[in-house]
């Protein structure tokens, strides 16, 4: 027998790679794996994009705390501007000479050329005879934000700036001069006119939800009022009255009905399905739902009265 022989009998030649039995056993192991990761993966996005919703409601809850010490009061949740001085009613007269005691309704801006114009030109369209109905979502980003988030819908080109308000007291919808404010840092790109009215709002940060929060006010303990959330301006709240309240004597609910936050504002997040839910009682054991016991659309809701999701 050859030395050749013999040396090739003690140490066999390597083997080629794997067989298909072995290669099929690695993939198997590998789509197990990946099946036990990726929900972990997306709960922590998931977890973390609610941690960065939550971390920007408690700003907002600051830059009100700004606001009130600033102005005296929380912002309301709803209220009508008028260009023209002579369109106030008394209602809205009365919310914004509680911010602003000596506003004057009748003030004269230019326009972009310079002519004078009767009344105010809030979104630079060189027309002071508008009008803006601003709701629940567009009121948080107008009055932490200032009076140039509202925009002129015809150019798209008008970005919305958050500059706060002029520290004229007679004209605190002035652009430029000395300001005051904004009570918390809006980014452009998250401000939506979802109604398309020119006055925008300020989007969550869950991708794929173009959804604004919603601000809520209990105007210091007399009420939450639910035509303050008509989010789209079709005239329809979107939630109900019920959706903002809780029970505290389940045996006589409809006797019972105590908002949380009843002295305050509720500030809510639609979660990753982008929808408020469809209204019901908010409860110490039953959460979010509706006559049937559905919570589907409410149970990633965030909210400044609750410590994580409604879940």
């Amino acid at each position: 027998m050859s030395p050749r022989t013999i040396f090739s009998r003690q140490f066999p030649s390597a083997r080629r790679g794997f067989s298909l039995i072995e290669l099929m056993i690695v993939i198997v192991i590998i789509s197990i794996l990946m099946a036990l990761l990726l929900p972990a993966i997306g709960s922590v996005r998931t977890t973390l994009r609610n941690t960065e919703v939550r971390t920007e409601i408690s700003g907002f809850e600051a830059g009100i705390t700004q606001f009130v010490g600033e102005f005296g009061q929380e912002p309301p949740s709803k209220i009508t501007l008028y260009e023209d001085g002579a369109s106030w009613d008394v209602q809205n007269r009365t919310l914004v000479r509680q911010l602003w005691p000596q506003f004057n309704f009748d003030a004269i801006h230019n326009d972009s050329s310079g002519n004078p114009l009767t009344g105010r030109d809030l979104n630079g369209d060189n027309d002071a005879g508008d009008t803006f109905i601003l709701t629940g979502d567009e009121c948080l980003l107008f009055f932490l934000g200032g009076p140039d988030t509202i925009t002129d819908t015809a150019t798209p080109t008008d970005m919305p700036v958050a500059d706060g308000f002029s520290k004229n007291p007679q004209d605190p919808f002035a652009s430029g001069g000395t300001r005051t404010g904004p009570f918390q840092e809006f980014g452009p790109d998250r401000m939506i006119d979802d109604d398309g009215d020119g006055a925008h709002a300020y989007a969550h940060k869950i991708p794929a939800s173009q959804v604004p929060y919603l601000y809520l006010s209990s105007y210091g303990g007399r009420g939450y009022r639910p035509a303050d959330a008509d989010l789209d301006g079709n005239g329809t709240p979107d939630i109900t009255d019920v959706y903002l309240t809780r029970i505290d004597d389940t045996s006589t609910p409809e006797n019972e009905k105590v908002p949380w936050k009843a002295k305050t504002y509720q500030i809510i997040s639609s979660g990753f399905d982008g929808v408020f839910g469809i209204g019901g009682l908010w409860s110490n054991g039953d959460g979010f739902t509706n006559n049937t016991g559905d919570t589907s659309d409410d149970r990633d809701n965030i909210t400044n009265f609750s410590s994580g999701t409604l879940e």
